[in-house]
């Protein structure tokens, strides 16, 4: 059985995420989306928050466990014999980094590999941080946001 990691800070989560989140449960047998948990960052919605909207916009792909963590991401990978990584790329800037965290998880875990899947037409300009711009100015960010977990968003904004 393939498992994946598609690892994020989900603060909140985009209809982008999804789209590659369904991607890698196509590519996948398992998938686990867990948010990592970053002392540096701090995050605008909760970890329960974030869970429950991870949760109810995954709730329709069989094969995804959601999930939360406050180690190292090729340890995590490691203790769930985890072999792969899926991110999404946007631009070159994000092929740049996940690169560099890609070479950075495999001297950490051997085993790992790391997907980078391009992102779709239109989901090339959804980031986390501009939908938080967005709910803040209150105006346009419901088309962001999967519809199955939009309820739970306004619940905590």
């Amino acid at each position: 059985m393939k498992s994946a990691l598609v690892p994020g800070s989900f603060d909140p989560i985009t209809k982008g995420h999804i789209n590659i989140i369904e991607r890698a449960s196509a590519m996948f047998d398992k998938v686990y989306v867990t948010i990592f948990i970053n002392a540096q960052k701090t995050p605008r919605f909760e970890i329960n928050a974030r869970l429950e909207m991870i949760r109810t916009a995954c709730a329709d792909i069989n094969n995804v466990t959601v999930d939360s963590n406050d180690g190292m991401l090729a340890d995590y990978c490691k203790d769930k014999g985890i072999t792969a990584v899926v991110k999404g790329a946007r631009n070159c800037v994000d092929f740049e980094y996940e690169m560099k965290m890609a070479h950075f998880n495999r001297d950490r875990n051997p085993e790992l590999d790391t997907v980078l899947l391009c992102a779709e037409p239109g989901y090339e300009d959804i980031s986390s941080t501009a939908l938080y711009a967005l709910i803040q100015s209150g105006v346009g960010y419901e088309k962001y946001v999967p519809e199955k977990s939009l309820h739970i968003l306004r619940k905590y904004i």
